[in-house]
């Protein structure tokens, strides 16, 4: 008898929700991230509390061309500086409340506070980075 592989391809979501800390008023934030421009571009996240913008990846080292940072994105520099970054499974609904966070209607993560509970929503779509970060965009 011959054994032939089966090969199952799991659906990979698009987008990822990624909560921050920031390190210059103490706001939360939570944002919704392509993969795309997280794996190969830049993502900028505007801190709802003092609209400082923080670089959170740049994958071709587009807006820190001399990499002084040394980082491709926030996890990596946090992770090397010896820090904890948090990695939940979206569908950790427990985990999730005690972050304060949670996924809205839209598939987005949001924080508890921003959100109107609605018992019957269990649609989570997106996995989840929960970090803190001071990092900011280069001046140009």
């Amino acid at each position: 008898p011959t054994s032939e592989a089966t090969e199952v391809q799991i659906p990979f979501s698009q987008r990822f929700g990624l909560a921050y800390t920031c390190q210059r008023c103490d706001t939360r934030n939570a944002i919704s991230v392509s993969r795309i421009a997280w794996n190969s571009g830049v993502v900028i996240a505007t801190c709802r509390g003092c609209s400082f913008k923080h670089l959170l990846a740049d994958q071709g080292g587009v807006l820190d061309a001399s990499n002084d940072t040394g980082f491709t994105n926030i996890v990596q520099m946090i992770e090397a500086q010896g820090d904890v970054v948090t990695k939940l499974d979206s569908t950790d609904d427990e985990a999730l409340r005690e972050l304060n966070l949670t996924f809205g209607d839209d598939g987005k993560l949001r924080l508890l506070e921003e959100v109107v509970a609605d018992a019957e929503s269990d649609s989570i779509s997106e996995p989840l980075l929960e970090v803190e970060t001071n990092e900011q965009v280069p001046e140009q």
